[in-house]
């Protein structure tokens, strides 16, 4: 299993909606973890072959495990 990459910090903290880029729409915490995991896959900080525990995935983005579960659902497909 590889480890997460520890020297980056964990995504803020937030309610259950957070503010879009643009300001105006609301995310929810799924697709908050949707986006910054397909951002992390894309930019290879998550390269082929990667792999966590879904645990580790909401540690790193500091949220509970149903929205990246979620997440990870999305991406899966």
């Amino acid at each position: 299993m590889t480890s997460l990459d520890k020297s980056r910090p964990p995504a803020a903290k937030a309610s259950t909606k957070t503010a879009a880029a643009d300001g105006n729409q609301r995310l929810s915490q799924s697709e908050r973890a949707y986006q910054e995991l397909k951002r992390r896959i894309l930019d290879n900080e998550m390269p082929a072959g990667f792999q966590a525990l879904e645990q580790e995935l909401a540690e790193l983005l500091g949220m509970s495990r149903t929205p990246v579960r979620e997440a990870l659902i999305r991406l899966a497909k």
